[in-house]
């Protein structure tokens, strides 16, 4: 009987653990904390401009950016990378990828690329 018990108490965990403490996906808040240009230079703390939050849960969510908000779009594609789009069109973060608590993307203009790095708060 104490087999049995400990058996079942036993698959009980492993079925919490494999869908309790599995990968939490893109769903949270995420906030930026960094910004990393071409050329080296790192913007973090204050320097880092504007406060911009994601709020996302499901394939929706909320984009921030100062103190003007807009509802926002999540897709993830085969790659695993996340597209995030206002109205539906418009990318503000195109593949955006998820490594554990923080999530980043990159913006190229020209020669110039930017990282922006979020995590999740």
């Amino acid at each position: 009987m104490k087999k049995k018990i400990a058996a079942a108490a036993a698959a009980v965990l492993t079925l919490c653990f494999a869908v309790g403490c599995g990968e939490k996906g893109i769903d949270g808040k995420w906030v930026k904390t960094r910004v990393e240009y071409s050329d080296g230079t790192v913007d973090k703390g204050k320097d880092i401009g504007a406060e911009e939050v994601y709020e996302i849960s499901g394939d929706t969510g909320t984009y921030t950016c100062g103190e003007k908000s807009w509802d926002v779009t999540v897709e993830k594609d085969d790659d695993g990378y996340y597209h995030i789009k206002l109205n539906g069109k418009l990318e503000l973060a195109d593949h955006a990828e998820l490594d554990g608590d923080k999530l980043s993307y990159s913006v190229t203009v020209g020669d110039e690329t930017t990282t922006f790095i979020f995590e999740r708060k």
